[in-house]
């Protein structure tokens, strides 16, 4: 057999294995999210998806969902949240609209949501986000690293499944920039 075509029944077997691994990250992901307490409107699970593309000598399948997602995974510090003391105000405030937003949808009338808005960003401002309060939305105590944790959870696993099975390398690279979180090459 020419190197071409083994590479082309290599990749049409691992093809359908890819998908289930993706697959399989992309609910762990989204488990994770909720565990973690990140469930509020759905939108960072939803946005939560995957592509693969395949070519004649690699497989690259690529995690995307929601740029906050980063933020979520790895937390905010303290003096990068946009926030100053009332008397040092540069207008209306994007983050403190959000804020309200966010408020707003766990029940809160307007005065009260821009209250807590408002009390919430002088929190963040000293502690960062999350903060130590916010704990107890998840099942699992943490806050952040949800994607790391799945990373780690089933890494061996994904490593076992292709590589035993195809005797093909893998490459993990966790790219931390924008939206790609997760870019995974099977060199064939």
């Amino acid at each position: 057999m020419l190197k071409g075509e083994l590479a082309g029944m290599l990749k049409d077997e691992l093809l359908p294995v890819i998908r289930e691994v993706m697959t399989d990250m992309q609910t762990a992901l989204r488990k994770s999210q909720a565990d973690q307490g990140h469930t509020l409107t759905g939108r960072l699970s939803q946005s939560t998806d995957f592509e693969i593309e395949a070519s004649d000598t690699e497989i690259r399948a690529k995690m995307f969902m929601e740029d906050y997602g980063l933020n979520v995974e790895f937390g905010v510090k303290a003096n990068r949240i946009p926030f100053s003391p009332p008397g040092k105000r540069g207008g209306t405030s994007l983050y403190i609209q959000n804020l309200i937003e966010f408020f707003e949808k766990r029940g809160l009338e307007t005065q009260e949501a821009t209250g807590a808005a408002f009390a919430t960003a002088y929190v963040h401002s000293r502690e960062g986000m999350p903060t130590k309060a916010s704990s107890k939305y998840s099942t699992t105590g943490q806050r952040t690293g949800f994607i790391s944790a799945v990373l780690e959870d089933k890494k061996a696993s994904i490593f076992e499944k292709i590589e035993k099975k195809f005797g093909v390398s893998l490459e993990f690279i966790f790219v931390n920039n924008f939206r790609v979180l997760e870019n995974v090459v099977i060199k064939l």
